[in-house]
């Protein structure tokens, strides 16, 4: 956008002035606007939200509806009302507890909060602070092109890697989360390189770690390999250049720093509690099954399954089978390579950064190389200028901590490789990767089996760098004269609508919304009065089938335990239970199989057995005490009291 002169009508200039000073909010409005369309049929404080009708959700939801209920205790994420007798279930799992918590607390004040589905407002809130920091990292750079400034922002936030998240296709709020937070975590890191001293930057960088520990432990990891990979650039760049004061400042400032956020997540940590200590898995697992193409190959609990392609950022095309993405540009025009299937599970390294930006950086490629091989000067000396052209960039505190951070970015890349080398879908079993080795070295690394979700931040990277691209393209053609720039102006608005149609699928609301509160709906009124009755002063309700069985039984159980207010039994995480946890829930289940009830009630005191139709004339003839039974008229559940 060309700078007003001074006979520019006073309107324009204060406009111009006004888009220039708060273009960050403006553009992240803008597009949060968009992304809007997504949620249009249940916007927040709409009194609608996305109906519970994947496991997964009902888990995030399910838990924090218990969990507001309960009264505050340490530590504070846990849920007392499931995973009986263990309370195993925490809210660092899906839930986000940083939403979880700050809602519970408003519940106390105005009650409606306490039944909030808060994951749509979490997205949309993440998704405003993607836009914002994206445009954020571009102004480092002076660059004050205010649709320049959108573009950049658009291939970032508008990405089909963060919007496959969000989407139907796949549907964890708590990783869209994982954007925004990581492009903080370069943001603070880079202005703390350019300012070490600031006293707001070096608070914000600690703080940013502390609220990374509240969403996702994938996250945290993210952050902590990117900024630790950064850190030791800078310090190799400073050994090589023997750098003076300033970059010895800078580089025990961001240590201090970085010791300092780990810190204040171990300190979130440990206030959320309940963390389980896994067993040390055999390293030899990696090599287990490297030749099969079932869930989990590779060994590793899904290192060889749960992967990114290694031109993950360029494939269109996630998966074959399961989540599938909505087909990009690049898949309808069927373009070779790029829009191959890829292995089924690698939906988790889903990092497709959008055929606009693809484009653009093809482009650049395709016209660097042939200039270069057209240019008459040796090849010695092309490398040679090269050379010198990097050293120079590197000596400017602006340039080195971008590219410090542009390594991080890559090391987190390579890791989410896997065990096993993916090229455009084809597997090469016999080629060591980084996360191999890691994970050899650390066998406690094999509990990480969603490693494609590693690859999100050299995604946004590259993203910004199609952005960066399209600025010199801009300023080179299109800044010379009044006429030019408004070409330019409509260069990106070109670009702009392309990147929209290439995108528009995502933006689909859900299919199916519910009004209130879905779990307090399971049963009838008659049901839900004979629930709080019959549990009244009982210790747990004991529930076979066993939590995680199906999505309906699933249902039943989180609904007992919303509305009668004791705990349930069972497993409530899935992945990443105490494997002595899981043994003795299964041995509960196989004492109320075998009507060894006596075995219950000695063990916990007052319990009660919530089952099926089916089930219960079996349980009842083999117990060894008297059961008392009431069947629910809304569901298919028999409660079976012990006399």
């Amino acid at each position: 956008m060309a700078n007003p002169d001074s006979k520019t009508p006073l309107f324009f200039r204060k406009a111009h002035d006004f888009l220039l000073t708060k273009s960050a909010v403006i553009i992240a409005v803008i597009l949060t606007f968009i992304f809007s369309f997504r949620w249009r049929n249940c916007l927040p404080f709409s009194g609608f939200s996305p109906a519970l009708d994947n496991i997964d959700r009902l888990g995030m939801i399910g838990r924090y509806l218990i969990y507001a209920r309960e009264k505050f205790g340490f530590p504070l994420g846990v849920v007392h009302g499931l995973s009986f007798p263990f309370e195993a279930a925490r809210m660092d799992r899906g839930p986000i507890f940083l939403f979880a918590l700050f809602f519970k607390i408003l519940g106390r004040i105005y009650p409606p909060f306490l039944q909030f589905d808060y994951l749509v407002l979490a997205e949309l809130v993440g998704f405003f602070a993607t836009a914002y920091f994206a445009v954020r990292l571009f102004q480092l750079f002076s660059i004050r092109n205010f649709w320049v400034l959108l573009l950049a922002a658009t291939f970032v936030s508008l990405s089909p890697t963060l919007l496959f998240r969000s989407s139907e296709y796949y549907g964890y709020t708590f990783i869209v989360l994982n954007f925004p937070l990581l492009m903080m975590t370069a943001y603070s890191f880079i202005r703390l390189c350019l300012s070490p001293t600031q006293l707001k930057y070096r608070l914000f960088f600690v703080v940013v770690f502390a609220v990374m520990a509240t969403i996702d432990l994938y996250l945290l990891f993210s952050a902590t390999v990117m900024v630790g990979t950064a850190g030791l650039f800078l310090i190799l760049h400073d050994k090589i250049t023997h750098g003076g004061p300033e970059e010895k400042l800078r580089i025990r400032t961001l240590f201090f720093l970085f010791v300092a956020g780990l810190l204040s997540s171990l300190l979130t940590f440990w206030l959320i509690g309940n963390q389980n200590h896994f067993e040390t898995p055999d390293r030899n697992l990696m090599y287990r099954g490297r030749d099969a193409t079932t869930w989990g190959y590779g060994g590793g609990f899904g290192g060889g399954f749960h992967v990114a392609d290694v031109f993950s950022v360029f494939t269109a095309n996630p998966i074959t089978t399961g989540s599938t993405a909505p087909p990009s540009l690049i898949m309808r025009w069927n373009v070779p390579v790029l829009s191959e299937p890829l292995q089924p599970g690698q939906y988790e390294g889903f990092n497709f950064i959008g055929t606009v930006p693809l484009l653009l950086i093809f482009s650049f490629l395709a016209v660097l190389a042939f200039r270069w091989l057209r240019s008459p000067v040796p090849m010695g000396q092309k490398i040679l200028a090269g050379k010198k052209r990097i050293l120079d960039g590197l000596n400017q505190p602006l340039l080195l901590a971008v590219t410090a951070v542009g390594v991080g970015c890559f090391c987190l890349y390579s890791l989410s490789w896997g065990y096993i080398l993916h090229v455009f879908g084809h597997r090469f079993n016999d080629v060591t990767t980084p996360s191999f080795i890691l994970g050899y070295i650390y066998p406690k690394f094999m509990f990480s089996r969603s490693l494609g979700r590693l690859g999100f931040s050299f995604s946004m990277m590259v993203s910004l760098l199609a952005a960066a691209i399209a600025y010199r393209t801009i300023k080179t053609f299109f800044s010379s004269s009044a006429p030019r720039v408004f070409l330019g102006v409509l260069f990106c608005t070109f670009l702009f609508a392309i990147h929209l149609v290439d995108i528009a699928d995502y933006l689909k609301p859900p299919s199916k919304v519910v009004q209130g509160n879905e779990l307090a709906k399971v049963f009838s009124d008659e049901d839900i009065e004979t629930l709080k009755k019959v549990t009244q002063s009982k210790v747990a309700v004991m529930l076979e089938p066993a939590l995680l069985s199906d999505m309906p039984w699933n249902k039943i159980g989180l609904s007992i335990a919303y509305l009668s207010q004791i705990p349930v039994s069972g497993a409530t995480m899935g992945f990443g239970e105490n494997p002595s946890e899981l043994q003795h829930y299964s041995d509960d289940l196989q004492s109320i199989k075998d009507g060894d009830v006596k075995k219950l009630l000695l063990a916990y005191g007052a319990v009660i057995i919530a089952t099926n139709r089916h089930d219960s004339p079996d349980i009842m003839a083999k117990a060894n005490v008297p059961l008392a039974k009431i069947e629910l008229k809304s569901q298919d559940v028999v409660l079976l009291i012990p006399l």
